[in-house]
């Protein structure tokens, strides 16, 4: 009895692992390096080996593995034994098995030479199982291996590689981030088997079109004849939160796999795809649709999509429909277009998206989707929501967290904004595809459908081998409503010897009920390291408490607070100033207020002109919480310095003075090649996603440039020296675009901008003291977004 490969079919028909199928040392034999044999002398091994290779070019992975163990056991080190296991393995998506002997393989001498995409695969196999950091020092070991290698197919992965290490900083700091407000469920009931079910396809909430092998163990069989077992489209419906048994659809074909439906805008037409095996056991798929007969309700044979939406020898697939309805010369134009996915000729690389303008029976010649959506890797699944104007797609080459990641974007047609990554939970490390919302909702709560092949659906074989279908669902997070009242402490010197410094410490709710305060618990003092407890008590009377107005009040999440630290950087406001979240300040009673997270670990911080900067814990103060509702109350206290106590001094270090662009900028002073300084401009860690503290100064140059339409400006990114060159000269690249892109959302026409990342090769302050030291100031002064005058026609 043989086990039959369909595990991997249905998977092919969605994400056809491209690694294996386009450098030359696939799973299917690759380079012979070491003569015919691979050095495996034993000819009874040698047949074994065989048989397992020849398994592997039917996608039979589990029977290759299983004859590999045998050999292994007898040859241990062998390099080709060893790279087919690994790859047979990474083919199948089982990750902990692939990772196990692509480690065996990467540590043998020599293997970088022979199979050198091993090492890549190794990366992406660690990315996967979500080993971030030990995936970056892999991809950065196969760049140094093979960095001179820039010919062929070759340089592509060099690209890819160096994206990859980029992508993986990403992956880190969206797990450090909070995931989105998602539940991520498995659904039971009839629609889940332990093959491959993708494809989903809502018809409102409660029912659901899909495709699927419809087998809950492997498939066996003894003869040819038997071996043909094919994807069906079904139906199941939702009654109770029990999902019915399924129904075939009428469009499924006893020789081809079916999967991938969708409807025209007038639900008279069904769009599915169809696909096969070809004489090299590669996967081609075409698309179909069918014509429904209004007058019996019933649907006709399905017929091949014409105008060269398929293309013979490549597959086109996945297809989603947009309707356009448009005024032109007094007449109302209504059409559909057809999105779709294929590895044709003349795309970006890897699978595009495409699209055709579909009219009656005739479909347009069909076109990329451009650069902003299609990468040089995969582009799949791709769902448009007419009502959104956006189209959700997944992804293996923007920044996501391994494997393909779910994104959207805004658009149509060629006319695509830089797609978003969705985020934890919806995406994770392995592949999430078929990201499809519902928009018809029964409430005002975001809901709808995605693939994965995450942990925690039904395993046929290894936990990620096959993908299942999921239901996501936006659910309201518990808050907590925190105030408090601030109040200031007066004091009095009572010796002229001593001068007052303003200065701030915290005082507990229980402090604020004694007569005095206990001035030896003061904190250090800005700029000086004299405390109170250094200060003869008897000089110092602390007169009164008073509410503090207009104090700055706001709050930061922990790891916010752990990363600035890790950076070496003094815990200021200013510091913080990327992260924390204002709330209005005090009033005339000193009271705060603000809407907090339940079950998150955040500081207060409290900034007031002329008095150091207080950054204290809520963690009491949220576990104390009652009724949603908690209690924190502040007092700010003056400091005592002695004249005499020595101060630190600062090195003498070169600032490059920078203008500020601020409402008093008279453009007709402003000489081409002026540099101006956005103020306040602040992004997410590592991200190029404008915080909303930022609002100020876009509008602000939104202003300027409205006001001023002969001016041409170039937007310039810029970072600090932390991290790596390559990574601060795309991060700064891609916060610049982000600028550019909310000037041209808002009216600035395109040609009279130019966005520029410079990294940290345009440094206005050492990022570094002469002693070595960090220079916090300069840093905080490096990361900047300035804009430059071009040209200012008058």
């Amino acid at each position: 009895m043989r086990k039959l490969g369909y595990i991997i079919i249905a998977v092919l028909m969605i994400v056809q692992t491209s690694v294996a199928q386009k450098n030359n040392t696939s799973t299917t034999g690759g380079i012979d390096h070491q003569g015919k044999h691979h050095d495996i002398q034993d000819h009874k091994l040698w047949k074994k080996v065989k048989i397992a290779d020849n398994l592997l070019l039917q996608h039979s992975y589990y029977n290759a593995v299983d004859i590999y163990k045998e050999v292994e056991r007898e040859l241990p080190s062998n390099p080709y034994v060893l790279h087919q296991m690994a790859n047979a393995y990474f083919v199948a998506r089982d990750y902990a098995n692939a990772e196990k002997y692509f480690f065996k393989a990467c540590a043998l001498s020599g293997i970088d030479e022979e199979y050198p995409m091993d090492r890549f695969k190794y990366a992406e196999t660690l990315k996967m199982n979500a080993k971030y950091d030990d995936a970056i020092t892999q991809f950065s070991a196969f760049l140094k291996k093979n960095r001179k290698k820039r010919t062929g197919e070759m340089k592509r992965w060099i690209k890819i590689a160096s994206n990859e290490v980029r992508s993986c900083n990403y992956a880190k700091a969206v797990v450090a981030e909070d995931s989105t407000y998602h539940n991520v469920d498995f659904i039971d009931g009839d629609v889940n088997h332990a093959y491959t079910d993708f494809s989903p396809l809502p018809m409102g909430k409660d029912t659901l079109i899909f495709a699927s092998l419809r087998q809950d163990s492997i498939v066996e069989y003894q003869s040819e004849e038997d071996a043909f077992r094919p994807v069906k489209l079904f139906s199941s419906v939702k009654t109770d939160d029990v999902w019915s048994t399924s129904e075939e659809l009428p469009f499924n074909n006893p020789y081809e796999h079916t999967a991938n439906g969708v409807y025209s805008s007038d639900q008279n037409r069904f769009y599915f795809t169809r696909c096969y095996l070809d004489r090299h056991n590669g996967v081609i798929c075409n698309i179909y649709y069918s014509e429904k007969d209004t007058t019996t309700n019933t649907w006709k044979s399905g017929h091949k999509v014409g105008g060269k939406v398929n293309m013979s020898g490549y597959t086109s697939t996945q297809p989603t429909i947009q309707h356009i309805r448009k005024k032109k010369k007094r007449r109302i134009l209504e059409y559909d277009v057809i999105y779709f996915v294929s590895n044709r000729p003349g795309g970006l690389g890897g699978k595009d998206i495409w699209y055709s303008v579909v009219n009656g029976d005739k479909f347009s010649a069909p076109l990329n989707c451009g650069k902003r959506v299609n990468t040089i890797r995969d582009e799949v699944t791709p769902h448009y929501v007419e009502e959104e104007k956006k189209m959700y797609f997944s992804s293996n080459y923007h920044y996501g967290l391994g494997g393909y990641d779910a994104f959207v974007s805004t658009g149509y047609e060629a006319r695509f904004r830089k797609p978003t990554n969705l985020g934890m939970p919806s995406n994770s490390s392995y592949d999430d595809t078929y990201y499809v919302p519902v928009v018809k909702k029964t409430d005002t709560l975001d809901y709808g459908y995605l693939v994965s092949n995450r942990p925690g659906g039904i395993a046929l074989t290894s936990e990620t081998c096959c993908d299942d279908i999921y239901t996501y669902e936006e659910y309201i997070p518990e808050y907590i409503d925190l105030s408090g009242v601030i109040q200031e402490a007066l004091v009095e010197v009572v010796d002229t010897s001593v001068k007052l410094v303003d200065s701030l410490s915290v005082a507990s709710a229980d402090t604020l009920k004694t007569p005095s305060l206990a001035l030896s618990d003061a904190v250090q003092v800005s700029d000086s390291s004299a405390t109170l407890s250094q200060v003869d008590s008897s000089k110092v009377e602390v007169k009164k408490l008073q509410f503090a107005k207009g104090v700055k009040v706001g709050y930061v999440r922990k790891k916010h607070i752990k990363q600035v630290e890790e950076e070496g950087l003094k815990l200021t406001a200013d510091n913080l100033a990327e992260h924390v979240v204002w709330s209005d300040p005090t009033d005339e009673k000193g009271e705060y207020g603000m809407k907090l997270l339940a079950k998150k670990n955040y500081s207060l911080v409290v900034q007031k002109e002329g008095k150091e900067d207080m950054i204290v814990s809520l963690d009491e103060a949220m576990k104390l919480a009652e009724n949603g509702k908690a209690k924190y109350d502040i007092v700010m206290k003056d400091v005592v310095v002695i004249d005499t106590l020595p101060k630190d001094t600062v090195p003498s270090l070169a600032f490059e003075k920078r203008e500020k662009l601020s409402v008093e900028t008279n453009a007709d002073d402003l000489k081409k090649n002026e540099k101006l300084v956005l103020d306040d401009m602040y992004f997410d860690t590592n991200k190029d996603r404008i915080k909303k503290s930022s609002r100020p100064s876009l509008d602000l140059l939104l202003k300027f440039m409205t006001k001023n339409e002969k001016i041409k400006i170039e937007i310039s990114g810029h970072t600090d020296s932390r991290g790596h060159d390559d990574y601060n000269m795309d991060l700064s690249q891609r916060r610049s675009e982000s600028v550019m892109q909310f000037l041209i959302d808002n009216g600035i026409k395109e040609n009279r901008l130019v966005a520029k990342g410079y990294g940290e090769t345009e440094p206005i302050a050492p990022n570094e003291n002469k002693d070595g030291s960090d220079n916090p100031e300069g840093r905080k002064l490096n990361r900047r977004t300035e804009i430059k005058i071009l040209s200012n026609k008058k």
